[in-house]
């Protein structure tokens, strides 16, 4: 079990540095019993209820990068060094996690994906007739959602193929669903990378079709309104009210510009990987300790004010998806039924039988390096590979090893601020909305705007009675 202290600290105080310094970090380990106990009486009328799987997954997220939870041993032979390794706690709003993830995605699936030219499509929905409220407190509702985008878009493309198999043909689809808008409001929206053009039951791919928002956005709205209806979540009146908004107010958007050239790999890649990025940027969040206050500036370049870290974490723990709720799907050609992406692998290799086999999913230490450019496999003496040698998770043995280290000691943390009893100021509620009044809000505070120009008579209610 020994090791040598000077090299073997390198990659737990490396992880150490990053879980435990992080703003978000320090936020959840000052402020997370306070939010718990103050969630019901300060953000339940606007934010709905608390997920039941809340708590434990923040709890989970603080001991990421712990090595007092377990640590893998990598050990070099030549130097006779090893190195601690501390885990990871993978959950989908650990920042640092979801970096790996995304770099995952992005090497596994940008060089499995055909060469052909592609489309990214972003679709929107309404905040009205609580359209939005209804999705937060049923999250399956998304995979609803995501079916009938796929739909109207697959019989958008096919429709434009003049030929006698085109009702065989399919276009492949890559759909992940984010809850989270700029300004960490619950802002429910599919990114959808679609194939532009299908694919023909022969293999041969027809292109460069046409792409008409306007009338997509038609499409998808009927689409949507007429399932929700069906369902009892709308009204028919409220239904037949949604589908007689004019079309550019109607809350409904599908975008479609963006395009992605067959041979832009990189250009892919990089969207593959914003498909699976955090709801928070680390290096825009700042938290001050002693007030309290926490501020996060925008990719548009505004600032959010929170007077308090528990508002902050009322907005951000509205898009923590449920455990095991996967975010990302493949539909048409692309589904798992088809195996088309495995079957391309499986001819190149056929093809090429001397190419060394590209795995399914990229190397834990290349992921890594990428996100964090250190290489946890590498000897930091001689830079050769060094070799996986065990897991430490037994108590005696971990406490053996981190004494030596001289490491494992929770940082001090200074006593948290209280909670103040103003009302709360937040930018992602969903239901009833309590916008602060200027002298709640700080000084220098440049929130935008909450609210939206009304689409429906004074008469309306935002929350129609089913029919």
């Amino acid at each position: 079990m020994a090791a040598a202290a000077s090299a073997a600290p390198t990659c737990c105080q490396y992880q150490r540095r990053e879980a435990f310094l992080s703003p978000l970090w320090r936020i959840v380990s000052d402020h997370l019993d306070s939010f718990l106990c103050h969630y019901e009486e300060r953000y339940e009328s606007t934010h709905g209820r608390l997920a039941p799987y809340v708590e434990k997954v923040l709890n989970q997220f603080l001991l990421c990068g712990d090595p007092n939870q377990g640590l893998t041993l990598f050990t070099c032979k030549k130097c006779n060094i090893s190195l601690a390794v501390p885990f990871s706690c993978k959950k989908r709003i650990c920042p640092s996690c979801m970096s790996r993830r995304a770099e995952d995605l992005s090497e596994g699936l940008g060089d499995a994906l055909p060469r052909v030219p592609y489309r990214h499509v972003v679709i929107t929905l309404p905040r009205l007739m609580g359209i939005r409220h209804r999705i937060r407190e049923t999250p399956g509702l998304m995979r609803r959602i995501t079916r009938l985008a796929v739909g109207v878009l697959s019989r958008y493309l096919v429709r434009q193929v003049r030929r006698q198999s085109s009702q065989q043909a399919r276009p492949g689809f890559v759909v992940a669903w984010q809850t989270f808008g700029d300004n960490l409001t619950f802002h429910p929206h599919l990114h959808i990378l679609v194939t532009d053009g299908v694919f023909l039951p022969d293999g041969n791919f027809h292109g460069y079709l046409e792409w008409d928002p306007t009338q997509l956005t038609c499409l998808l709205r009927q689409s949507i309104v007429t399932s929700f209806s069906k369902l009892g979540l709308l009204s028919p009146e409220a239904a037949e009210k949604m589908l007689s908004w004019p079309e550019e107010r109607s809350g409904f958007n599908v975008h479609v510009d963006t395009r992605v050239d067959q041979d832009d790999r990189d250009q892919l890649k990089t969207l593959l990987r914003y498909l699976t990025r955090p709801p928070v940027a680390m290096d825009r969040l700042h938290y001050i300790e002693n007030s309290g206050q926490v501020r996060y500036r925008t990719r548009k370049g505004a600032e959010l004010w929170y007077l308090h870290a528990v508002d902050f974490l009322a907005d951000l723990t509205q898009h923590i998806p449920p455990p095991r709720r996967q975010t990302i799907s493949y539909h048409g050609h692309f589904a798992n039924a088809f195996g088309s992406l495995e079957n391309r692998r499986e001819r190149e290799e056929a093809t090429n039988p001397e190419a060394p086999r590209s795995p399914r999913r990229a190397a834990w230490a290349r992921l890594v390096l990428r996100v964090w450019q250190v290489d946890p496999e590498r000897c930091p003496r001689c830079g050769s590979k060094m070799h996986r040698s065990r897991a430490l998770i037994e108590r005696h043995e971990l406490v053996r090893l981190l004494k030596n280290l001289a490491i494992g000691s929770y940082p001090v943390r200074p006593p948290p601020a209280d909670v103040p009893e103003t009302a709360p100021v937040t930018y992602g509620a969903v239901g009833r909305r309590t916008r602060p009044s200027p002298q709640e809000r700080i000084s220098d505070a440049n929130p935008p705007e909450h609210e939206e120009v009304s689409q429906i008579p004074a008469d309306w209610d935002d929350w129609p009675a089913a029919g």
